[in-house]
C-alpha cells in the first residue's frame, strides 16, 4: 500500500462526512481503502476555503464564493472550475480524469457529480450539494 493510499478517517460512510476525525478504541482510525481516501480527499478539498489550511494555501474550492449568487449556468460553471483547481492545484489529481457535472437540484441548490477515474472498472464518483 503507497502512503497516497492512506490517511486519518474524517467519515464512517458519504453521508455522515462532518470533517471531524473518528476515534476508535482509543486512537485515530485510518481509512481502510486507497478509494476512501480518495473521496474523502475530494469531500476535504470541496468543504475548505482557502487559506483556512496552513502551509496548503490553495487546497479549497472556496465555494463560499458562489453562495448567494442566481441558479445560473455561470453560477454553475464557476463552482464546477473550482472544484477543478482544488483538486488539481497540487497535481493530487489530473484534469484529464475528472469529470464534474453541475446539476440544479432545487432553486437555490446545485449539486456537482464529480466523476474520478482512479483506475478502476468504475470512476468513483462523489456526490457534493452547494445551497446557493
Amino acid at each position: 500500500m503507497r502512503l497516497d493510499d492512506i490517511d486519518l478517517k474524517f467519515f464512517e460512510n458519504r453521508e455522515d462526512f462532518d470533517g471531524d476525525l473518528k476515534v476508535g478504541g482509543g486512537d485515530l482510525e485510518l481509512t481502510n481503502s486507497s478509494t476512501d481516501t480518495k473521496m474523502q480527499e475530494v469531500m476535504n478539498r470541496c468543504q475548505t476555503n482557502n487559506p483556512d489550511w496552513f502551509r496548503h494555501y490553495n487546497v479549497g474550492a472556496d465555494l463560499e464564493d458562489i453562495r448567494g449568487m442566481v441558479q445560473a449556468e455561470e453560477t454553475a460553471n464557476l463552482g464546477a472550475n473550482k472544484i477543478l483547481q482544488a483538486l488539481t492545484h497540487d497535481g493530487k489529481f489530473r484534469a484529464e480524469n475528472i469529470k464534474i457535472e453541475p446539476v440544479p437540484t432545487d432553486m437555490d441548490e446545485i449539486t456537482y457529480f464529480i466523476f474520478i477515474d482512479i483506475g478502476k472498472q468504475e470512476p468513483l464518483v462523489i456526490e457534493y450539494p452547494i445551497e446557493l
